[in-house]
Formats: C-alpha cells, sequence, structure tokens
C-alpha cells in the first residue's frame, strides 16, 4: 500500500494534468471560435455594403433650435390651467341654470 504523502502527490499531479488539459481545450476552443466570428461571409459583407452605403447618403443636420426660457413667458402653464378650470365652471353653472329652469317650469 502506499504512503499517504505519495496519495497527496499522485493525487496533486492528477489534478494539475487534468487543469492544463482542459485549459488547454478552452484556449482551442476559444481559438475556434475567434476564427469563426473573423471568417468574412456573405452576409456579413452585404451588411458591410449596406452601411457603408448608409454612411455616404447621410446629410447632416442643421441643429435644432433651443427653446426660448425667457423669464417673461414661466407663468403661461397655468393661464391654460385657469380657462380650463372657467370652462368647468361655466358647464356647471350652465347645467345649473339647465335645472332651475326645469325646477321652475
Amino acid at each position: 500500500m502506499m504512503d499517504k504523502d505519495k496519495l497527496e502527490k499522485l493525487f496533486k499531479n492528477v489534478c494539475l494534468f487534468f487543469r492544463t488539459y482542459f485549459q488547454d481545450i478552452r484556449e482551442v476552443e476559444a481559438k475556434k471560435a475567434n476564427l469563426d466570428s473573423a471568417r468574412i461571409t456573405s452576409t456579413k459583407l452585404q451588411a458591410l455594403r449596406v452601411n457603408h452605403e448608409q454612411k455616404r447618403s447621410h446629410k447632416p443636420q442643421p441643429p435644432k433650435p433651443v427653446p426660448d426660457c425667457s423669464v417673461n413667458k414661466l407663468g403661461t402653464g397655468s393661464e391654460n390651467r385657469k380657462k380650463k378650470r372657467e370652462t368647468a365652471w361655466a358647464q356647471l353653472s350652465h347645467t345649473r341654470l339647465k335645472a332651475l329652469s326645469n325646477y321652475e317650469g
């Protein structure tokens, strides 16, 4: 029977062998994948041509206008809300008047 030290050394050597073996396999597979992705196919060529044509036809757009943020126009949003309230109040009073006229008549 083997010593405990010899068994440990043998086990470490076997583990080291498998680690390096599988690392080599991973490296080979990674290189194959890189080669496959680097290979130019007809669809990649077509996509490159389309991209190149799109870049040629691209015309520079004029800059967008900067919105006017002057101090005079800061309160205009509340005016719209007031108008909405007034129309709602006018509708309400109109229905009240109609109800009153029905009640009186």
